[in-house]
């Protein structure tokens, strides 16, 4: 692909394989800038090495500790909107004790 590219560069004028090189090199740095599901992480080329070796698939570890992430958001957000009226049945159930409580056997 790369070849192609250079080499239609080339036709179209430029003046060495270096200025296609680059010119090649722009068009395709665009492009993925362009591209906003592109996601690079910054990580030590330590831990991508010992994953590597352990035959970690990092793109699903990532997308289950992700879930994981957001899961939990969302409970703290679910109890953020609810607190009031988590705190007004507790309330209530303390002044007027549970529905069924003598109905209760245990």
């Amino acid at each position: 692909m790369r070849f192609i590219e250079i080499s239609r560069l080339n036709r179209a004028g430029a003046a060495d394989e270096s200025a296609a090189r680059t010119a090649v090199k722009q068009a395709v740095g665009a492009r993925k800038a362009a591209n906003p599901t592109r996601f690079r992480p910054g990580l030590s080329t330590d831990l991508l090495d010992a994953a590597r070796e352990m035959k970690i698939n990092l793109s699903r570890e990532f997308e289950h500790h992700l879930e994981d992430v957001v899961r939990k958001n969302r409970a703290e957000q679910w109890l953020k909107d609810n607190r009031e009226a988590i705190d007004a049945y507790n309330q209530f159930v303390e002044e007027h004790g549970i529905w069924n409580e003598e109905f209760r056997q245990w």
